[in-house]
C-alpha cells in the first residue's frame, strides 16, 4: 500500500491532510480464489488496484459463463455503473486466485477531488484510461475468432508482452491462471522474446511466410487437428 500511496503523492503533491485522509480510508483486501469481488447485480462504487493475484470478469448466459476479461497485477479495476451512477453491475468480477487488493472507496476519491485539483485530473485520468482498456478488450471478443482465443488461453505470455506487460506480470499471469510451473513460465517467456524478435522482421501486411518444410507430428491434439 505505500508503494501505491507514494505514486499518488508523487504524480499528485498532496498536502499532509490529505496523505492522512488517504491512509487512514485505503484498504488491503484479501480474496480467496473463487472469491466474488463484485457480483452481478450488486453495486458497488470502490477502485480497487489489484496487487497480487488474477481476477476475471464475466456475464451469465444460458447457463454458461462468458468472460469478458482478465485483470492482474498493477491493473485497476473498478464498476462503471456502480461508480458513476449508483447502479448495479452488470457483470460479476471474481478473484480467479487468492489475491490482494487495495480498495480506495468513492467518499474518499470525491473528498481528494474537492481539495486537490491535482488528484482531480489524475483519477478523471486513470478511469478514461480503464474505460478504454475495456472497450479494446470487448470489441476484440466480438469476434469468434478473437473470443477463441482470449478464452483459451492464447492471450499470454508473447501478447501481454506486446501490451506493454513487465515479464514479472505475465510469469504471475501464468503461473496463477492457467497453473504453469516456474520452470515452464520462464520457458515459455525465453520463447515468446524469441518469437517476438523474429516477427518484429516480417511485414504482417505485404510479406510472406514460406515453409520449406512441416515437420510430422504424430499427435492428434485438439487445438491443432
Amino acid at each position: 500500500m505505500d508503494k501505491l500511496i507514494e505514486e499518488i503523492d508523487y504524480r499528485c503533491n498532496l498536502s499532509d491532510t490529505e496523505m492522512t485522509l488517504l491512509r487512514q480510508t485505503l484498504r488491503i483486501l484479501h480474496f480467496p480464489k473463487g472469491s466474488i469481488v463484485i457480483g452481478e447485480g450488486k453495486t458497488d462504487d470502490s477502485i480497487y488496484f489489484l496487487d497480487k493475484g488474477v481476477w476475471r470478469a464475466y456475464i451469465e448466459e444460458e447457463g454458461e459463463q462468458q468472460t469478458l476479461w482478465f485483470a492482474i497485477p498493477g491493473e485497476t479495476i473498478f464498476s462503471s455503473w456502480g461508480y458513476f451512477r449508483g447502479h448495479p453491475s452488470r457483470y460479476t468480477i471474481c478473484s480467479s486466485s487468492d489475491s490482494i487488493a487495495i480498495e480506495m472507496r468513492n467518499s474518499t476519491i470525491q473528498k481528494l477531488s474537492e481539495s486537490s485539483p491535482a488528484f482531480l485530473k489524475w483519477i478523471q485520468g486513470l478511469l478514461m484510461d480503464i474505460l478504454v482498456n475495456e472497450d479494446d478488450v470487448l470489441v476484440d471478443i466480438s469476434s469468434p475468432k478473437a473470443e477463441k482465443s482470449y478464452t483459451q488461453g492464447s492471450w499470454t505470455t508473447a501478447c501481454m508482452l506486446e501490451q506493454g506487460k513487465s515479464e514479472e506480470e505475465t510469469v504471475a499471469f501464468l503461473r496463477e491462471m492457467h497453473l504453469v510451473s516456474e520452470e515452464k513460465a520462464a520457458l515459455g517467456m525465453e520463447i515468446a522474446k524469441r518469437e517476438m524478435k523474429i516477427l518484429s522482421a516480417l511485414h504482417y501486411e505485404n510479406g510472406y511466410s514460406l515453409y520449406i518444410g512441416i515437420p510430422f507430428c504424430p499427435t492428434t491434439c485438439l487445438y491443432c487437428s
